[in-house]
């Protein structure tokens, strides 16, 4: 066991509570007339709010809950008292009291301070504690269970009944010979008995115990086939009109009220009486009697006449018929006798038997587990050297005769194993203090007993319960799946999505080395296909009936898919924007840059999941139950409002990163084409921004997870369809052009630009002159080539713009920028290989015609040279009278690594003046070139 952690947990307990105060009320060894207890001791921790009567003259007046934690206490001692005088129990050991504060005199509220201390005692304190009663409230019960739990030591509650305590998984080591507040097989049961199918179901959202209730029944509801038309809880009475005119619209007949009393449940019921839902047409089966706050806890009331018919479950404990009983009671009474202030009443009630229940449950439950071994020592059970093996089983099957049962028996859950008995409210329950019940639930099986001789009774007197709606209100769920249009529509989505991700993403990956492929950016473009991906992931899980965890997994997949969407792509614009104006040399930066890009693209990922991981933790988003068309549908709610700051924090994450889309389109748009997604950006921004804004906006119908699924997949495939495939049918068509599939020049027609038609511009007359001269037909080709192969070039180098005059006296068609296997002229790009290190920085760029071929002159630092780049009998052809390429091998086909030039204009008078430059050097002289 770790010390430091019981430190830490000792002092946020008291940092918590903003005082500090000893919680030790005192260490109270027992005592006895049998000599062989005093041979070994172990010692029982009471946790109590001693705070509000310890030493404390007539503490009622002051607290009136004092009196119950007074009789707490006093029970608690007298199990303890009869097992250190009972020679059968612990025969040779002795059971010590170490009494613990767990309210906070400052702040005056029950805190977690005395569990605290307690855990740290039963580590480091000589008296090592063998087992704890305690008395907590609310998330501090759970709090403690889970710390008692951790240090292996046995925890018993006598009176708390949130139904979290009964997750063995969580809390091993907690008991309680008290009920779990969870009623869903007797309200089931119930209504089954009375063929009824239909119920609404409401609770206190601010009590842990009814929420946890409501829960159960739920469930259990959903598994015996009892369709819940309405599952609402309320804060605060500002809740109540809207829950009571949803239970009214459906015509629910049967309600399950979760609450506590003396709370203001009973001002929910008083709102439905006045609704008109308190009737005899309708029956409510309650956790508890919704009592008015101000009611003393006793005797008859005018306002309980609209609980009449109420149908509430009971623990069946044995009470007063018990000889048992009796026993006890005659000895607290003679122990009152001698100190009415201690023991308060004469009676035996719920707090004296959780006291008394609670301890005398770990002693026998100690005392049985020494018996079971022989070679079990008191010294070994006190030093704490078996305490794996004290789990809940190890209480479940004692001879304990406590207060609720005779003898105590635990179920599976470590809570008390007793039937349930049903009992209708009506004036006997306040008068008498109790009501007769009319059935007995099995709290194993669920099976339903009636009582002899007795019925229930509803509202208006009646016996008979009321029909469960009319006919046309018997509803069935509704759920999209593969049966379902809907469904089918879902999944054809889909495998559509999963295509166009995957063959984008394949397509970016095999020509990541071709100048194609290289313009998209490769790595980031991956990168955001993956998003697109995990987006099309998430309609998976719209294909069932809602549930909170398919509530989260949709919007965590498309959340985080949709960062990962957006980022790359904003990040590889900013890549080209810094390129293309860069003032540094152009290697620097892209050093820099791609890492920069990668690194913020998980930063904003994480940033997603945090505020994923937030509103997660609030489990607010949960399936709301929606009734159309005489169905119902489940879908994804926030159920409070406790969540709307985190939810705002995600929108306004995502509304950022699609500004940051715009952004990016605004600084690519005066880039050269090859690189300008400016255009796509746009596009992907509003069809953002339109489909957020409708989804937001959509109504629950029984086609909204389908329409939720079109608008997350039109969002998903827009970067391949509109990034990707276009490069890619123009790389295909131009590999079919090139093996003769499809005639060359016929991808595109004319741009139309400047005024040209087609094919009679003077970029086609200057082609088709070309052929006429070389008398080439492009059906075979046996030139050599007189110019040296070149390969690709490897690194991004920005070109300098000093005016060049040579003896050729070519016309200088200046350059500004050179990226991978590019190089830009003036609006005109040519692509050319280049490898050679001499030509990395260029001075200038020329284009002549000279001995009937056209050439490419480059001149550096070094020197100046002229390449061929259309041989003699080579084969020229044009595209949309904006483009030339020339690029075939001997036998007419499009050689993959070699010559290829590409003359590119924005409108056809460009292009008409660049042949006139060309045509001007015809005059040049041989031995320029």
């Amino acid at each position: 066991m770790c010390i430091s952690f019981l430190l830490l947990l000792s002092s946020a307990a008291l940092v918590h509570s903003q005082s500090i105060f000893d919680p030790i009320i005192g260490f109270f060894p027992g005592t006895s007339n049998i000599t062989a207890k005093y041979q070994n001791n172990i010692t029982i921790a009471f946790m109590l709010p001693y705070h509000t009567f310890w030493d404390i003259p007539d503490a009622p007046s002051v607290n009136p809950d004092a009196t119950w934690y007074m009789q707490m206490d006093a029970s608690a001692e007298l199990a303890v008292l009869q097992a250190n005088n009972n020679s059968d129990v612990l025969p040779n050991t002795m059971v010590n009291i170490l009494r613990v504060n767990n309210w906070n005199p400052i702040t005056d509220k029950m805190e977690l301070g005395g569990t605290a201390l307690v855990a740290m005692k039963a580590v480091l304190d000589p008296h090592n504690i063998s087992g704890i009663y305690i008395k907590t409230v609310n998330a501090i019960s759970l709090i403690a269970a889970g710390v008692f739990s951790e240090l292996q030591i046995p925890a018993c509650g006598g009176d708390q009944n949130d139904p979290a305590l009964s997750d063995k998984t969580r809390y091993p080591y907690f008991i309680r010979p008290t009920y779990s507040s969870k009623w869903g097989l007797e309200f089931t049961s119930l209504l089954l008995k009375w063929n009824v199918r239909r119920a609404a179901i409401v609770y206190d959202g601010t009590d842990k115990e009814s929420a946890g209730g409501c829960l159960d029944v739920k469930t259990s509801f959903f598994n015996n086939g009892i369709i819940v038309l309405s599952y609402r809880n309320y804060k605060d009475a500002s809740h109540f009109d809207s829950i009571l005119s949803d239970i009214k619209a459906l015509d629910a007949r049967y309600i399950v009220f979760c609450s506590q009393g003396w709370s203001i449940s009973y001002d929910f019921i008083q709102r439905a009486n006045q609704t008109g839902l308190i009737s005899r047409n309708h029956v409510w089966l309650v956790s508890n009697p919704p009592l008015p706050q101000d009611y003393a806890g006793y005797g008859d009331d005018p306002r309980f006449r609209i609980f009449d018919g109420m149908m509430l479950p009971v623990p069946n404990f044995k009470g007063g018929n018990d000889p048992n009983y009796r026993i006890i009671e005659k000895q607290w009474n003679d122990m009152y006798e001698q100190d009415k202030y201690k023991y308060q009443t004469t009676s035996l009630n719920w707090a004296s038997a959780g006291g008394y229940d609670c301890a005398g449950t770990l002693i026998y439950g100690f005392d049985d587990f020494l018996k079971r071994d022989t070679s079990i020592t008191p010294a070994m059970l006190k030093s704490h050297q078996l305490q794996s093996r004290l789990k809940h089983q190890a209480f479940s099957n004692i001879s304990f005769k406590g207060i609720n049962l005779n003898p105590m028996r635990l179920d599976s859950n470590g809570d008390v194993l007793v039937d349930t008995v049903m009992v209708s409210i009506t004036d006997h329950y306040w008068i008498h203090g109790g009501q007769p019940p009319f059935a007995i639930i099995d709290k194993k099986t669920g099976a339903y007993n009636a009582v002899t001789g007795r019925k229930p009774f509803f509202f208006g007197n009646t016996s008979i319960p009321p029909v469960d709606g009319p006919p046309s209100a018997h509803a069935s769920f509704f759920a999209v799946d593969s049966s379902t249009f809907q469904g089918r529509v879902i999944i054809a989505l889909m495998a559509v999505g999963y295509i166009l991700c995957i063959s984008a993403a394949g397509f970016a990956i095999a020509l990541r080395n071709n100048p194609t492929g290289k313009s998209m950016n490769v790595g980031q473009t991956v990168v955001s296909l993956m998003g697109s991906l995990l987006m099309v992931t998430s309609l998976f899980f719209y294909l069932r009936r809602a549930t909170s965890g398919l509530c989260y997994s949709r919007y965590w997949l498309a959340g985080i898919g949709f960062n990962m969407m957006v980022v790359p792509i904003v990040g590889k614009s900013w890549l080209v924007h810094k390129v293309f104006t860069a003032k540094v040399e152009i290697k620097k930066v892209l050093k820099r840059l791609p890492f920069r890009l990668h690194a913020a693209t998980g930063v904003v990922v994480v940033c997603q999941m945090v505020y994923l991981i937030l509103w997660q933790m609030q489990q607010d988003f949960l399936p709301k139950q929606y009734y159309i068309d005489n169905r119902f549908i489940f879908e994804c709610t926030t159920s409070t409002n406790q969540s709307q700051p985190i939810i705002s924090l995600i929108i306004a994450h995502n509304i950022t990163l699609i500004l940051a889309v715009f952004a990016a389109a605004y600084l690519t748009k005066d880039l050269n084409p090859k690189y300008n997604e400016c255009s796509f950006l746009i596009v992907f921004g509003v069809v953002s921004v339109i489909l957020g804004a409708l989804c937001l906006q959509l109504e629950v119908t029984l086609s909204y997870p389908l329409q939720q699924s079109i608008c997350v997949f039109i969002v998903a495939v827009t970067p391949p369809l509109v990034l990707v495939f276009p490069k890619s049918v123009v790389w295909v068509w131009g590999r079919l052009e090139g093996v003769g599939v499809v005639p060359m020049g016929a991808q595109t027609k004319s741009s139309g630009g400047g005024g040209g038609n087609g094919g009679n511009n003077a970029a086609v007359k200057y082609i088709k002159s070309l052929k006429e001269k070389t008398g080439f037909t492009g059906s075979s080709a046996s030139a050599s080539y007189d110019a040296t192969r070149i390969g690709v070039i490897s690194e991004n180098v920005q070109l300098y713009q000093p005016p060049l005059r040579t003896l050729c006296d070519p016309i200088n068609i200046r350059t500004t920028y050179k990226t991978q296997n590019r190089i830009h002229l003036l609006g005109t790009t040519v692509s050319i290989p280049i490898i050679d290190s001499k030509w990395k920085t260029l001075q200038s760029i020329s284009i002549c015609q000279s001995r009937e071929k056209v050439w490419l002159m480059l001149r550096s630092e070094e020197e100046t040279e002229c390449f061929a780049i259309i041989p003699e009998k080579t084969v020229a052809f044009l595209d949309n009278g904006t483009n030339v390429r020339f690029a075939l091998d001997d036998w007419g086909r499009v050689y993959d690594g070699g010559y290829q030039v590409v003359f590119e204009f924005e409108v056809e008078r460009e292009g008409q003046e660049f042949l006139r430059v060309i045509d001007s050097v015809s005059r040049l002289k041989e031995h320029a070139v």
